[in-house]
Parts: structure tokens; C-alpha cells; sequence
């Protein structure tokens, strides 16, 4: 996700803020909220079909690994939400 920021959010040296948030919700699950607020993207744009080692890579980490769940939103920047439970890793000694 920062990369995809630094690469495509701020062309031609424009400045801009990339937030990062990580915290436990009021369920238990962990959350991560990735913001910039660079040029977006184009309304039809479609993060989950893109072809990107990275989005696809992200993708299949979260829902197929981690059990959790990403969201997208494209309009005053870039966000995408990450939600997993909290309890993924047991303490194994």
C-alpha cells in the first residue's frame, strides 16, 4: 500500500499525507486503515480486478490467510480497510 502511495497517489512532486492506523476494535478484531490523499483513482476503477502482484498479493493474504476482510475506496484519495481476528496466532511455549 505505501509503495502503490509513493508511486501513484503524488505525481509530478505534488505533496501530499499518507495516515496509517492500527488498533483492536470494540469485537476483538484487528484493524488497519491505510490512507493518502493523492489523485485517486478513476471512478470505475476496480481494485480487485487489477492484474498487480502487489493488490492481488494483499488480497490473498488477507481474505485467504488471515481470515479477514479488505475494502476499497477510491473517492478523495486512496483508503483500504484490513479487518482479521485477533486471535490468528496461539502462544505456542
Amino acid at each position: 500500500l505505501l509503495s502503490n502511495s509513493l508511486k501513484y497517489a503524488f505525481p509530478d512532486n505534488r505533496s501530499g499525507k499518507i495516515d496509517i492506523h492500527f488498533h483492536r476494535n470494540h469485537s476483538g478484531n484487528l484493524r488497519l486503515i491505510f490512507r493518502d490523499d493523492g489523485v485517486g483513482v478513476p471512478d470505475q476503477f476496480d481494485f480487485r480486478s487489477q492484474k498487480t502482484l502487489g493488490l492481488k498479493t494483499l488480497i490473498e493474504i488477507t481474505e485467504e490467510q488471515m481470515n479477514g476482510e479488505i475494502e476499497f475506496n477510491g473517492n478523495n484519495g486512496v483508503s483500504c480497510c484490513i479487518e482479521f481476528p485477533g486471535f490468528l496466532y496461539k502462544e505456542r511455549v
